[in-house]
Parts: C-alpha cells; structure tokens; sequence
C-alpha cells in the first residue's frame, strides 16, 4: 500500500502538471490569434496597395529611361524598376503585372515617377519603338 504522503505527492504534482498543460495550450492559442492578426493586418495591407493607386511623385515627377532586356522576368523588372526609384514595391508590380495579364515587352522606355505602376505596366507591354 502506497504511504500517504506519497499519494498526496503524485495528486500535488499532477495538478502541476494539468495547470501547466492549460497553460501552455492558452499560450499557444493567443500565439495563434496574434499571428492570424498579424497576418491578416498584413495581406489587408499588401491587397490595399495592389488595388490602389500610387505614385513615386506628384505630377509632374520626373522621366526616367529604362532598358528591358530579353532575359528579364516580371518579378526582375519589379525589383529593377524599385532599385532606379521609378516604383515603391517591387511585389505590387509583380502583382498587378500577372492579375491584369500585362506581358512585358524588352526594349529601351521612357517611364516617369509620377506614373501609376498599371501605366508603367501599359507603356512596358507595348512593343518598344525602334531609335
């Protein structure tokens, strides 16, 4: 037969251990609901700007030329186009380039600053004209 203090001590012990399970569990949950917070305040964000209009500068901004070579993709253009200053965000370009279909054409361009990223995207899927 197991001594009494013994019995008192497993009961104190498993208590401890249930108390810790709660909570580690209620920890976990609010990770969860703070990372799905987080999260969604972030994608709201992101869409926000994919659909809004924006520009680099007020009108009248400033020309910039820009070169597309053969070997460039929509995501390359993006970060080339944030790397010279013409766009904020290289992933809303990519972004819009594939939800409204625009195919990037290579080819030399003028492009200005105070351009929306969907103009920029209508002046790069027309065929560049020849020097």
């Amino acid at each position: 037969m197991a001594d009494n203090g013994q019995v008192k001590a497993g009961k104190v012990f498993s208590g401890l251990y249930q108390g810790l399970y709660v909570l580690v569990k209620i920890a976990v949950l609010a990770l969860f609901v703070l990372a799905c917070y987080f999260g969604a305040r972030a994608a709201y964000r992101f869409g926000y700007t994919v659909f809004t209009t924006g520009t680099v500068e007020a009108a009248p901004g400033r020309d910039v030329s820009v070169t597309i070579g053969l070997d460039m993709n929509d995501r390359s253009v993006g970060v080339y186009l944030k790397e010279i200053g013409v766009i904020k965000n290289s992933w809303v370009f990519f972004v819009q380039a594939k939800i409204y279909g625009y195919k990037i054409l290579p080819g030399s361009y003028v492009l200005n600053t105070s351009q929306t990223v969907a103009e920029m995207l209508e002046i790069l899927s027309t065929p560049a004209e020849a020097p």
